[in-house]
């Protein structure tokens, strides 16, 4: 259903030899106007691959997946008030933002479904999506679904993100640009850093309303809905990602009864290692379809 690619290495990163056209366009929606990243071409025969991305960035993290997996038709949106897209003028949950997305990307899905991908937030939305919309979505890959003992050790870690508040004369903006990029591989050359400290820019006050969101949703029962629905999912769980703690990989096998894949990677594994990304969606989309 889904081609292999090779890869080749250069500047410490894994990059796809096969590139895709990446195009960018805005779709209308109830609570605004989304930006959305496509690629590849529609095939009634195959599924879209849905591409939700986690706060600190935009549909822009997935570019170099979308390039790996060449001709397959990509969908990646920039979640509302993040990136690109509008925010929304009222109080959305997870399931909400889960659904605002779901929203926007419907128009390009097709009959064949889709395989949804979301890393940290966005895998919590990915679990939710694909539990409640089994009629569409075919599989669900969750990198670094985090997943906490109770309530309070959930609310650390929405603290941990970094309330930073912006001051005329530019306060805040030194120690954002410290929390944005502290988690990026060394590597990572300075425009893919501006990049991301941009994103976390244009959500301004937004920007920590999706993170309510995801921070104080049950995700025991999100994950629990989705193994109940008998979606096809994948756990993937980068060794060097410190959302995924002992809690998270615990509770993973317990609801889901299924080893995550562990790659060799950390939280911007988009970054690091597309190819793996790939890998698993590839292998995802053909286990759906079996």
């Amino acid at each position: 259903m889904f081609p292999q690619f090779e890869t080749t290495a250069k500047n410490g990163y894994a990059m796809p030899t096969q590139t895709a056209l990446i195009r960018r366009s805005i779709i209308d929606t109830s609570i605004g106007q989304m930006m959305v990243r496509t690629s590849g071409t529609p095939d009634p025969s195959r599924p879209t691959v849905v591409l939700i991305h986690q706060m600190q960035s935009s549909g822009r993290m997935w570019t170099k997946v979308m390039s790996g997996l060449a001709a397959i038709h990509c969908v990646a949106p920039d979640i509302p008030g993040l990136g690109d897209s509008d925010a929304p003028e009222q109080w959305l949950d997870a399931p909400g933002y889960a659904e605002a997305i779901f929203e926007t990307v419907r128009p390009l899905i097709g009959e064949a479904g889709c395989i949804v991908v979301g890393q940290h937030a966005g895998a919590v939305y990915a679990a939710y999506l694909g539990a409640a919309h089994p009629d569409l979505v075919r599989g669900v890959l969750c990198i670094g679904y985090g997943m906490y003992e109770d309530w309070s050790q959930g609310q650390r870690g929405f603290y941990d993100v970094g309330l930073h508040k912006f001051t005329a004369d530019g306060g805040g903006l030194v120690e954002t640009w410290n929390t944005v990029t502290k988690n990026l591989p060394p590597e990572t050359d300075v425009q893919t850093r501006v990049e991301c400290f941009t994103d976390r820019l244009r959500g301004g006050p937004n920007f920590f309303a999706p993170y309510i969101g995801v921070y104080t949703v049950d995700r025991d029962a999100i994950l629990s809905r989705l193994h109940d629905s008998g979606v096809t999912a994948v756990m993937m769980n980068p060794v060097s990602d410190p959302i995924v703690t002992p809690t998270s990989r615990r509770k993973q096998l317990a609801i889901m009864g299924i080893e995550p894949l562990t790659p060799d990677s950390g939280s911007w594994i988009t970054l690091e290692a597309p190819h793996i990304v790939c890998d698993a969606i590839v292998e995802l989309a053909g286990r759906a379809a079996g």
